[in-house]
This record gives structure tokens, sequence and C-alpha cells, in this order.
């Protein structure tokens, strides 16, 4: 579900997307969920790879520590500048300036 959400965000972008990071994004959440252990949590790394290799330039950490509107899953930096968040388990997004 992550990913549908990020793939539809970058293709209304026009972001180009390489295919071996797809690829290796697919693979690891389908050995991830083969195992029948995984929570939401389990596939944050790998989304994590696949929007730094995706949109470069961009650094994206997970869990980053609480900010004025919460507490988002992730925050993607450009430098020192906050460029984005996304909230993964709620199906949105949210752009900064």
């Amino acid at each position: 579900m992550v990913f549908a959400n990020w793939l539809f965000l970058l293709c209304s972008l026009k972001i180009a997307m390489p295919q071996n990071a797809i690829q290796e994004y697919f693979d690891s959440v389908a050995a991830h969920y083969k195992r029948g252990n995984a929570t939401e949590h389990t596939y944050r790394g790998d989304l994590q790879k696949l929007i730094e290799a995706i949109v470069k330039g961009i650094a994206v950490t997970n869990e980053p520590k609480r900010i004025d509107c919460g507490a988002p899953d992730y925050i993607l930096t450009k430098g020192e500048i906050p460029v984005g968040y996304i909230e993964a388990g709620k199906g949105h997004y949210i752009f900064g300036d």
C-alpha cells in the first residue's frame, strides 16, 4: 500500500524511476511478506532506500524527532532543509514548501 501511494506521487511529478531500484524494492518486500511476521515498520527501510534511489539529492530519515506539526514517519531533506514529510501507514502524503 505504501509503495502504491508513492508510485502515484512519483508518476505525477514525472520523476524517472530506475528499474533496478524498483525490482530490489519489490524483491525485499516480497521476502519480508513471505516470512509471515512483517509489520508496517518492517518495510520502512525498503521504502527509504527506494525513495533515495529515485529522488537524487534527497536524504530520507525514518522516524525523525517530533516537529511542530507532529511525528511524521519520514522526513525528506535536501541538505539541512526539510522538503517533505511522509506518513507511511495512513495512505497520504504532505509536501513542504
